[in-house]
């Protein structure tokens, strides 16, 4: 199957605040960055599949009206945490799940463990379906874990897998 994983546009919303699963607006570059998308990529007679998050949402309704959309493929939850500047964040908890964020929930949200078992789940399931071809409009955390999935690497180095904004991730498997 060719798996071919797009990370949304960007979002508006101030650099340095934490928002996982915040449902945020798309920011003013959006027709710009989808443009660059949709030049890049053949669509005809493809599955999409998409994260519910209108960031997400919108770039595949710019592709198909018959998409489906799966909230196991949404970004890490943050809890307590979303919608805060990461540098105004007082919670003693936050030290905790920097040094263990694989294991450690955040508060009222999930940990990196918790992301992968529902993003295992969720390629699990498409992997059953023999599709050939699959596009998949989701998130940065989701298209690192797909890498640790399908290509092994470690779970505590998938951060240092760049995913920018609009890009696209092509996997065979």
């Amino acid at each position: 199957m060719e798996l071919i994983l797009i990370r949304h546009t960007r979002v508006n919303i101030e650099k340095g605040t934490c928002y996982g699963q915040s449902d945020l607006a798309v920011a003013d570059s959006f027709k710009k960055e989808k443009n660059i998308i949709l030049k890049n990529l053949d669509f005809t007679n493809t599955k999409i599949i998409s994260s519910p998050l209108k960031r997400c949402v919108k770039l595949a309704d710019c592709i198909t009206k018959d998409l489906k959309i799966d909230h196991r493929i949404m970004e890490l939850n943050f809890g307590d945490w979303e919608m805060q500047k990461w540098d105004d964040i007082t919670d003693p908890e936050l030290d905790i799940w920097m040094n263990n964020y694989i294991h450690h929930r955040c508060p009222n949200g999930e940990s990196l463990l918790d992301m992968k078992i529902r993003i295992q789940d969720f390629y699990n399931e498409i992997r059953s379906q023999n599709h050939k071809r699959l596009i998949i409009i989701t998130h940065g955390g989701v298209i690192r874990l797909f890498h640790h999935l399908i290509n092994g690497i470690a779970l505590d180095r998938i951060f240092d897998i760049k995913v920018n904004f609009g890009e696209i991730h092509t996997f065979n498997t």
